[in-house]
């Protein structure tokens, strides 16, 4: 009898799925910082103090780009991490709509690129927020598979926990969709609006330090 293609995979067979993706994200951030790093090939050292100013004020810019970039791979591999340990079954339609996901994180060192590449480009900025909001709208809609009804995640997991996850994950692709609107009409404000996503994982890890501070007493 033929296998039912959409039959939970097995656990060993998510195992290895599970540390292909934790690899694959490993690779997309070593390419982040080599891509970052590979202009300093052509430097003859030692470098004068003129050269090391103009160095400095020429990858600012960069420099911005890439710690953003830098967070969001941090920000993504922490949520997957998250969302995939209160997985309890492990079907096709998952593996398939973790593939979409990862297609989206290798992107990320190029749209890095061509942005700080860029000189206020709308386009560039547009790229950019597009890949973003794909790595988190993907990674979200596999929690939104996953929790619907407890598909996937273990039944007693309360409702407003799932919606609070819910809304966490909606966060921050939200931010960078709405940039891709401002963008053709001021590219660097746009910009600035990333900076909220920002805070909020900031409040957010605040918020778990807090909620483990009390869990501790």
């Amino acid at each position: 009898m033929r296998a039912d293609t959409n039959s939970a995979t097995s656990r060993g067979n998510f195992t290895s799925l599970f540390a292909f993706s934790q690899g694959l994200i490993g690779v997309s951030t070593t390419v982040l910082v080599f891509t970052f790093l590979m202009p300093l090939a052509s430097l003859h050292f030692p470098l004068g103090e003129a050269q090391v100013e103009t160095l400095l004020a020429n990858s600012l810019p960069q420099f911005g780009i890439f710690v953003l970039s830098f967070v969001v791979i941090g920000s993504v591999w922490m949520n997957y991490h998250e969302i995939f340990n209160e997985i309890r079954r492990y079907p096709r339609v998952l593996v398939w709509l973790n593939f979409i996901f990862l297609m989206f994180v290798v992107f990320i060192p190029l749209a890095t690129v061509i942005l700080g590449g860029s000189t206020n480009s709308w386009l560039a900025v547009v790229f950019y927020a597009a890949i973003i909001s794909g790595v988190g709208f993907s990674l979200a809609l596999i929690w939104l598979y996953a929790s619907h009804n407890h598909r996937l995640i273990d039944p007693s997991m309360p409702a407003s926990a799932v919606r609070s996850v819910t809304v966490e994950r909606l966060f921050t692709p939200s931010i960078f969709l709405l940039s891709m609107i401002i963008a053709p009409y001021s590219p660097s404000l746009a910009e600035l609006f990333w900076l909220s996503a920002i805070g909020g994982l900031v409040i957010k890890l605040w918020q778990r330090r807090g909620s483990s501070h009390v869990d501790r007493r």
